[in-house]
């Protein structure tokens, strides 16, 4: 409302709510796998007419996986077959050509593996599920500086100032057999306790969001014979960013309890004014291509 002279706009917005079991709906939740049903009589149990199919679900440290659903879909029709019990279902299944055969927990990362069955099929196929795990989320940055006009990146960390907030989202780059994943946490800095978020093992693009809610003014600037009135950059500000790919080893997460994301920062907000120029802005956009600029500095670490 401050914009055009106080004589701006307030927008107002509806924003659609989600419950599930009573509770918020979070952005990552993993639904159980829903199965549909068709008019057919692909799913009876009489039609599964192969041999002995023996399935094994473990997790990634080779121990076994209780309660797993088993999926088999043909074309549109899928059919749950049953559950592992100590790790293990061994069952029939109906003859297919393209079939898929899936495996799925809630709370872990499904996967699937293309099976054709005929009456002579047997055979005995193997799994490996990663779990997922609930880690602590710290956001620290590290700034990109103004030297004598030339902007420098200084690889000191840097806690976020009190009215900055980081939105962090992670998406797994999964294998083609596995589901898709992504998971999303705000950290502010004026925090005093870790945000949390969901991840598994696996290999990530990592965007990072850094905004600031302070009063940021570009001077009057000359740019050939034309003179650029003073700017007042929008507020919320966005003072930093990351775009990248980062692995998440199994080890890591197992024997971690927190990771730390670091944003890239270019540090306009602590410039005096007079050093600032319009030109800056289009180096702080070098932030949000991707990769971001100085991205390898950036790499998470854990404690």
């Amino acid at each position: 409302p401050s914009a055009f002279n106080y004589k701006g706009y307030n927008f107002v917005f509806f924003m659609e709510s989600n419950i599930r079991d009573n509770r918020i709906l979070e952005a990552d939740y993993l639904p159980p796998p829903t199965i549909s049903t068709g008019a057919s009589m692909f799913c009876d149990v009489d039609k599964r007419n192969s041999g002995d199919i023996t399935i094994k679900v473990t997790d990634i440290d080779d121990y076994p996986i209780d309660d797993v659903n088993i999926i088999y879909t043909c074309l549109d029709e899928s059919c749950s077959i049953g559950q592992t019990e100590n790790g293990e279902l061994t069952t029939k299944l109906p003859s297919c050509l393209g079939g898929i055969l899936s495996v799925m927990k809630e709370g872990d990362i499904g996967q699937s593996k293309p099976f054709d069955v005929d009456d002579t099929t047997s055979a005995s196929l193997s799994f490996k599920l990663n779990p997922m795990m609930i880690k602590k989320v710290i956001v620290k940055k590290k700034l990109i500086e103004k030297r004598n006009d030339y902007w420098i990146f200084n690889p000191n960390i840097t806690n976020l100032k009190q009215k900055e907030e980081a939105m962090i989202t992670i998406e797994r780059i999964g294998a083609d057999n596995e589901e898709n994943f992504r998971s999303s946490v705000n950290y502010a800095g004026n925090q005093t306790e870790p945000s949390e978020i969901r991840i598994t093992a696996g290999k990530y693009k990592v965007s990072i969001a850094l905004l600031l809610d302070e009063n940021i003014t570009i001077p009057p600037s000359r740019i050939g014979d034309e003179i650029i009135p003073a700017q007042e950059l929008p507020q919320p500000f966005q003072s930093g960013a990351l775009n990248a790919e980062f692995d998440f080893t199994h080890y890591q997460l197992k024997n971690h309890d927190t990771i730390v994301f670091y944003a890239l920062s270019y540090n306009l907000y602590d410039l005096p004014e007079s050093q600032r120029h319009l030109n800056d802005l289009t180096e702080i956009e070098k932030l949000y291509q991707t990769p971001s600029l100085y991205w390898y500095a950036a790499q998470p670490t854990f404690e």
